[in-house]
């Protein structure tokens, strides 16, 4: 027999809330941390210590922490994976502002590093460049305020 979930009630909202910010805070710390002990540790080849815990652990840790606070609210799998969805949706936000970088590229160039990381890459002989329309034509385009139209090319470097 199927259960019907609660109403969702300020107290709850409050909860589901509270989960997804202080997950993203809890690994928002544990990046810190990385990033300490790689310069510590790894002089001269940090991104050693960086791959791996941006891409894995980081987000395994603020989804253990927030499903932590979830717990008592009994969520469905299908609500669980709608509020991890918000979480990842606010970490990126936070990335927008603290890297001055805008969500889109974040998100366009997300997957080209994790790829790379996972694949075995040691390093990058320079970042990931996703540029648009007139910029795809130069050799190594830059950041900039382009909003992607239709019809515009682009390039994944």
């Amino acid at each position: 027999m199927s259960e019907t979930p609660p109403e969702a009630s300020p107290s709850r909202i409050v909860r589901i809330l509270v989960g997804i910010v202080l997950g993203n805070a809890a690994a928002a710390l544990q990046f810190i941390g990385v990033i300490i002990v790689a310069r510590q540790y790894f002089v001269g080849r940090p991104y050693l210590a960086y791959g791996t815990p941006s891409l894995f652990f980081v987000a395994m840790t603020a989804g253990f922490v927030a499903s932590i606070i979830w717990r008592p609210l009994r969520l469905t799998m299908g609500q669980s994976a709608l509020h991890s969805l918000s979480s990842t949706l606010l970490a990126m936000g936070g990335a927008t502002i603290a890297f001055h970088e805008g969500i889109i590229c974040i998100l366009m160039a997300a997957p080209i590093y994790y790829f790379l990381f996972a694949a075995g890459a040691e390093t990058l002989s320079f970042p990931p460049i996703v540029v648009a329309g007139a910029q795809s034509a130069e050799g190594h385009g830059h950041a900039g305020d382009y909003r992607i139209r239709a019809g515009d090319t682009l390039l994944f470097d």
